[in-house]
């Protein structure tokens, strides 16, 4: 019975994980997945382990989403940084 209170934990600390950091929290629930199905079995839950296998899917798909995104987002970043830069020296050269 403990077993289930420490996955339940992890899965949270996953979820809370997500929140400061998509891709390493996504990473972790899409692991959590995996002790959680073992566990399904051991215990003769089919109907968990199922539910855990669908929980991994949508994990996997949200942690492509966020790296995906990630890297999207790094992209547009730099371009606004580096129009900022020259927006600045522009200023700087004007003044």
């Amino acid at each position: 019975m403990w077993v289930s209170f420490l996955l339940a934990f992890g899965s949270m600390a996953g979820l809370w994980i997500v929140a400061r950091n998509q891709r390493i929290g996504w990473a972790w629930c899409l692991a959590m997945e995996i002790p959680w199905t073992i566990y399904a079995f051991m215990v003769k839950q089919q109907g968990l382990a199922v539910l855990c296998i669908f929980y991994a899917i949508v994990y996997l798909s949200n942690l492509v989403k966020a790296v995906r995104g990630k890297q999207q987002v790094s992209e547009h970043v730099c371009k606004c940084d580096c129009n900022l830069r020259e927006e600045t020296e522009r200023e700087n050269v004007q003044s």
